[in-house]
């Protein structure tokens, strides 16, 4: 207990071993989790309070077509993790917002998923303060600035895949018995 709590030292003739097995258990990592609990109980109070639903309605006003409907959700969600400081809530938050509007639009659930994913995931790194850019700026010893041009992928997913919802290709519709499926509040 007292090691999953406070971590291992380990005193071997080999630093590099050392650095990798030398940890600093649950308490080392208690500003992470702390900052996802708080990330949460923020997307719940959001969500409680109704300012969700304003949000996408002001949204959806706007938003006409499914590429469209894709490329606000990729937004969304660069925008989340700026202004909060966890992935998930970045990912959830944007997915339960446009879970209805992807419904109501018959875009399959998958598309959304994908939204999520190219937008949410990947451009969290890149954000010094979110969790996960301060993880791995710390992980690797440098800030995110000096790994940020190396970082191809992670800015350039979410216009990937607006380009190819665009096209159609990231842009797939639900079958009618799908669609059937979701409107009885079934998994799709």
């Amino acid at each position: 207990m007292t090691v999953s709590r406070n971590g291992f030292i380990c005193n071997t003739n080999v630093e590099s071993l050392n650095d990798l097995l030398s940890t600093g258990g649950l308490m080392n990592m208690s500003s992470s989790i702390l900052m996802t609990i708080i990330a949460m109980m923020f997307g719940g109070i959001m969500e409680g309070t109704r300012q969700l639903e304003v949000i996408i309605e002001k949204i959806t006003k706007v938003v006409k077509t499914g590429p469209a409907l894709i490329g606000a959700t990729l937004a969304t969600c660069v925008v989340s993790n700026i202004v909060m400081p966890e992935r998930y809530i970045s990912i959830l938050i944007p997915g339960r917002m446009y879970a209805n509007a992807y419904r109501k639009a018959g875009i399959h659930p998958k598309c959304l998923s994908n939204a999520l994913e190219s937008a949410g995931t990947v451009t969290s790194p890149l954000i010094p303060w979110n969790t996960c850019g301060m993880y791995i700026a710390a992980t690797l010893g440098v800030s995110v600035s000096t790994y940020l041009p190396w970082a191809v992928f992670n800015y350039t997913m979410p216009i990937v895949t607006l380009v190819m919802a665009f096209m159609g290709i990231t842009l797939t519709k639900m079958t009618p018995e799908e669609q059937a499926k979701a409107d009885a509040g079934e998994l799709v």
